[in-house]
């Protein structure tokens, strides 16, 4: 059987972000055990490594958002997460607000925050900040692994904010037609509930406070492992 080739989909918005993703995912991962390395050893090769594999983090969470908000606002709907929380009548304000009315957008977010805080510990947590960044990395460890949406033996890990919209809902009759995207012309909208100016700026800060819990848990897990 021939494989569909659909037509109208941009696909390198997608591909890009998903690459940013497993950047993101790898390079905490790879900043995380440098740092380990770099108190186990007593080594300031591995603290360069880890302060470079931190700044690639930086750049790819950075990457992540800017795709991911520029699919909202081009409504391309040929992906699942713009379809589902977005629609062509929204103010631009209101686009912000779709980007974290998902879980995969509320993740981002959080792992935004954790992002900066490790950006401003970077240079102010003083002769701990090997240990505290390697707690604060292994937590983005585990929050970006929630968005890398791929199957491993069978069990998938993460739910990515770039799934198309063909796969997420695959057994709808509509995507065995090659020109499919021609007839979805619009998105299922923000919930109305949220369409209030307090949603564009509440869910920042609450998710930042939830963000800065990290801090002290990082120390405490520094002193402990300095035994101070």
């Amino acid at each position: 059987m021939n494989e569909i080739v659909f037509e109208g989909e941009r696909l390198i918005w997608g591909n890009l972000g998903h690459l940013a993703v497993i950047l993101s995912f790898a390079t905490s991962i790879c900043a995380t055990l440098a740092w380990y390395m770099s108190v186990e050893k007593a080594d300031e090769s591995w603290a360069a490594i880890a302060r470079k594999a931190f700044h690639l983090h930086t750049v790819s969470v950075l990457s992540i958002i800017g795709v991911l908000f520029y699919i909202i606002h081009q409504h391309y709907f040929e992906y699942h997460y713009a379809w589902q929380h977005s629609s062509r009548d929204l103010p631009v304000e209101y686009m912000i607000s779709c980007f974290w009315e998902g879980q995969e957008g509320s993740f981002l977010l959080w792992i935004f925050w954790q992002m900066v805080i490790g950006n401003i510990l970077l240079y102010t947590a003083g002769e701990r900040v090997a240990r505290v960044m390697s707690v604060l990395m292994l937590s983005q460890v585990a929050l970006t692994s929630m968005l890398i949406g791929v199957e491993v033996l069978g069990y998938k890990v993460g739910s990515s904010p770039f799934e198309l919209l063909r796969n997420a809902m695959a057994n709808a009759p509509i995507f065995s037609q090659p020109d499919y995207l021609s007839k979805i012309t619009d998105g299922n909208g923000l919930n109305p509930l949220l369409q209030n100016y307090w949603m564009v700026i509440h869910p920042p800060p609450l998710i930042f406070g939830l963000a800065t819990t990290i801090v002290t848990f990082a120390f405490a897990i520094a002193a402990m492992w300095q035994r101070d």
